[in-house]
């Protein structure tokens, strides 16, 4: 098993999708998903109008499954792993708060 930051998913047991944050040594530490690519995008005047009307997840989700998706066949490099396999070669802890500073260049 070689996990590999912001290439690899892991899914618990629950169907919760996670991505790899950091690997240090034996620790990895993984962030849900949907709230990692949700700080991925700066909300803009372009932004809101092509998701006007949706939930303010809707964008991140898009990407998750999409990813799930080619991951699954093979599109690209990566692969989906499996949480309890995980847990049995490192000490796993989940950023439940994960906030990322964004900024734009004007």
């Amino acid at each position: 098993m070689e996990l590999m930051v912001s290439r690899d998913l892991i899914l618990d047991d629950l169907g919760n999708y996670y991505q790899i944050k950091s690997i240090n040594k034996n620790k990895i530490t993984l962030v849900n998903a949907i709230v990692f690519y949700a700080y991925n995008r700066i909300l803009n005047d372009d932004y809101y109008e092509e998701y006007k009307g949706q939930a303010v997840a809707a964008p991140a989700t898009k990407i998750v499954k999409n990813k799930i998706k080619k991951l699954e066949n093979n599109e690209t490099k990566g692969r989906i792993y499996n949480l309890t396999d995980v847990s049995k070669k490192y000490v796993v802890v989940v950023d439940g708060l994960y906030e990322r500073e964004i900024s734009v260049n004007n």
